[in-house]
């Protein structure tokens, strides 16, 4: 199988473009940290190696898959196969092409901008980009997705407009959550899209310029338990929501207000305690807190 792990990645690419579009300055930034992968991201790696192996018909027998790599799975294998179901099905002629885990180049619009596509069929006036999710954390939408956009614009600059292209259509399939989705718009929005957002962000973003702007995009950025825009946001709403009125009881657009803050104040908490643990652990100082050795409990049988 071809190892994905390897792969160059940009530094604006396209699987972390929901983040540098909404934050700019957040793409240098995460670059002063070092990568972190998950068991996770490991898992989906894997996952997605043994789905191009599926999907290129170049197992017969899938319980082979299983000795290639430690920590291929039968529901690895399983997922592979209704994905490689699932490009069949979109594919509307015998004429269609189909490529798999194909690098395309949006660099036009983005600093050295580039990718690598799950699958990208092309058959008449349509293109369609599919993107395998294994995870099962949560749905991942294929409404206005920046990801699936950015693809589908370096499939346009590849090969769509030697193609004649007019349609795209964009595809999340997420089997381990019975997610699929899927969304269209014309090669005339995806451009429109491409020079009145993209390029102009992209040009701030490549720079470190641009305004941090804190939000749900914020679970992803490694600087979040350092970012100062972040922190003023959640302190600054904790600071000011009791000071709008002076009777003790909440309103209930107050609860509402609340409970619209809870997940990003969670996950500000969450970014912070994780930083502070990353710099106990590379020896430097803490005011007020240290690291000790974890005691495991005493456990005993009740009844001898």
């Amino acid at each position: 199988m071809n190892n994905h792990k390897d792969r160059a990645h940009a530094l604006l690419s396209a699987s972390s473009s929901n983040r540098w579009l909404a934050c700019p300055p957040s793409a240098v930034a995460n670059e002063a940290y070092p990568d972190q992968e998950t068991s996770f991201a490991q898992e989906g790696t894997l996952a997605h190696e043994v789905a191009e192996w599926v999907a290129s018909g170049k197992s017969k027998d899938k319980t082979l898959l299983k000795g290639t790599k430690d920590g291929v799975t039968n529901e690895m294998i399983e997922c592979a196969q209704e994905y490689a179901d699932y490009i069949e099905e979109q594919k509307k002629s015998n004429d269609a092409t189909v490529l798999l885990e194909v690098r395309v180049d949006f660099s036009p619009w983005v600093p050295d901008g580039f990718g690598t596509c799950d699958c990208l069929i092309v058959q008449d006036d349509t293109m369609t980009i599919i993107d395998y999710k294994y995870g099962q954390g949560l749905p991942v939408s294929a409404t206005n997705n920046p990801q699936l956009k950015l693809y589908a614009l370096g499939a346009m600059n590849d090969y769509g407009f030697l193609l004649g292209v007019k349609k795209i259509e964009m595809h999340i399939f997420q089997p381990r959550l019975n997610n699929i989705q899927s969304d269209s718009l014309t090669v005339e929005e995806l451009m429109e899209w491409a020079e009145k957002t993209v390029k102009p962000t992209a040009e701030k973003a490549i720079k470190g310029k641009g305004k941090y702007n804190p939000g749900e995009h914020c679970r992803f950025c490694q600087h979040a338990g350092r970012c100062r825009a972040l922190t003023r946001a959640c302190t600054e709403y904790l600071d000011t929501h009791g000071m709008r009125v002076g009777l003790p009881v909440l309103a209930p657009y107050e609860v509402a207000d609340v409970l619209r803050m809870e997940p990003l104040i969670s996950l500000w908490l969450k970014k912070v305690k994780e930083q502070a643990l990353t710099t106990l652990m590379n020896g430097e100082e803490l005011p007020g807190y240290k690291l000790v050795e974890g005691k495991l409990g005493n456990r005993k049988w009740k009844d001898e």
